[in-house]
């Protein structure tokens, strides 16, 4: 059975960002990622609803996903989770959850990524 099918508490939840939690995405990229990030990029993840994701567990913030797509090619811009989705299968199902909303776009052609699980 897959493992992001089971019933179990806790529940990683996937919410659109938007501007009332715009700063929650903030916090965690200056938690998880190495990377200073502009106005510009924060810009353009409100300028792309459909593929961009807070992860929430137990009702926590706890990772992010940002993408754009452009000319059929996703654009992974920032995927980061923090140390409580620790374990493989949870990263996993994180991933999987993340791209879900993506996939249902046009047939995309290809990826592009960067990652960090920060452990």
């Amino acid at each position: 059975m897959n493992q992001c099918l089971k019933t179990e508490v806790p529940v990683l939840q996937l919410v659109k960002i938007d501007k009332s939690n715009i700063n929650q995405l903030k916090l965690l990229n200056a938690s998880i990622l190495p990377i200073h990030y502009t106005s510009k990029f924060y810009k353009c993840v409100l300028q792309n609803p459909d593929c961009s994701r807070l992860a929430l567990w137990n009702d926590k913030h706890v990772g992010m996903v940002c993408c754009k797509v452009d000319s059929n090619i996703l654009y992974i811009m920032t995927l980061g989770c923090l140390v409580l989705l620790s374990k493989k299968e949870d990263r996993n199902c994180f991933a999987e959850r993340c791209f879900g909303p993506c996939r249902s776009r046009e047939m995309l052609r290809s990826s592009v990524a960067r990652a960090k699980f920060k452990q």
